[in-house]
């Protein structure tokens, strides 16, 4: 297909590719569009810490959301999902070197990431949908929609002149929500979390994109054991109980994760594993706890027809013969 192709851009003479039929030519262009691993990375920017001068101190409680922005990148051959996260957050958010305050403390990481300038990256989408009208028509009808654009909230200054330079409001991810599997980090980083890879992943997309949440139908979660159940259960809530109230894990469900049919999982992102894990080792037995876990979350939820998602478990390379 290169070749015909380049054959239309030297000459003004119809390519052999634009000769053939139509429905070859369809046919084609949809054997281009393959599905993808995509890794989501959820940029959180948060306000400066609010310092109170009658009570001397920095009040954590009056800092707030300004701006959520989705950056994404592709699964290759070259990297486990793992190794691709990992290089993600050194680039979202490097070792940073200490910087003290006037009154001798030493400022958190969440602090200096708060001031640190907006950066958006993104891939490339696939190429049917800008080499020209017929092949973007095509991916269209296949499904692919702009998903995940950013969300600027309460930007000010330099932030906002880099945001509206980069339209960053109307720049998102192309996906394929029927076949394409979007990934999230859930393992915990402290030392990166007001900037990136949020302890609870999906409690921020459902919070900031909710209707692209509820096109999910593949969803795919790295990290270890702890922190992906940690994800999947979401914040715990107040719900009705007859003449009651008490309190519930939001589940997958109660985030609008309402069409989700397969949840992807890898939970060796990191070495150490809790002695609590230990008959999770095989990815049969792992994927029977995980189903196991969601199973009794539904059962707490009220109304909830949702069915249980199928759980699949790979891990490390794995990966590389399914993306």
């Amino acid at each position: 297909m290169g070749s015909f192709l380049s054959q239309g851009a030297q000459s003004n003479s119809p390519s052999a590719f634009e000769t053939l039929p139509y429905e070859i030519r369809e046919q084609i262009w949809l054997e281009t569009l393959v599905p993808r691993l995509i890794y989501i990375h959820p940029h959180r920017r948060i306000a400066p810490p609010f310092y109170d001068p009658q009570s001397d101190e920095i009040l954590d409680s009056k800092r707030h959301t300004i701006s959520v922005r989705f950056n994404c990148s592709l699964h290759s051959q070259s990297a486990t999902p793992a190794q691709a996260f990992a290089d993600y957050a050194s680039f979202a958010a490097p070792n940073l070197p200490k910087v003290d305050r006037m009154d001798g403390d030493s400022l958190t990481f969440d602090d200096i990431l708060a001031k640190q300038p907006l950066t958006y990256k993104s891939t490339d989408p696939p190429a049917a949908l800008y080499v020209c009208q017929e092949s973007r028509a095509i991916a269209l009808r296949r499904g692919y929609v702009l998903a995940f654009k950013g969300v600027d909230l309460r930007l000010e200054a330099e932030d906002r002149k880099y945001w509206q330079k980069n339209h960053l409001g109307d720049k998102g991810v192309w996906i394929d929500f029927e076949h394409d599997l979007i990934m999230l980090d859930a393992l915990y980083r402290p030392w990166m979390y007001s900037k990136c890879a949020p302890h609870e992943p999906l409690v921020l997309l459902h919070k900031f994109a909710p209707g692209d949440v509820k096109r999910i139908k593949r969803l795919a979660l790295g990290g270890n054991p702890g922190g992906i159940l940690r994800a999947l259960r979401g914040n715990c809530i107040p719900v009705s109980h007859g003449q009651r109230w008490r309190t519930a894990w939001q589940w997958w469900v109660g985030m609008g994760f309402d069409n989700l049919e397969e949840i992807w999982i890898d939970d060796e992102f990191e070495d150490k594993r809790d002695e609590q894990w230990d008959g999770w080792h095989s990815q049969k037995d792992a994927e029977a706890q995980y189903h196991n876990v969601l199973g009794l979350g539904k059962s707490k939820l009220p109304n909830c027809t949702s069915p249980v998602p199928q759980v699949k478990v790979f891990r490390g390379e794995e990966w590389h013969a399914h993306f």
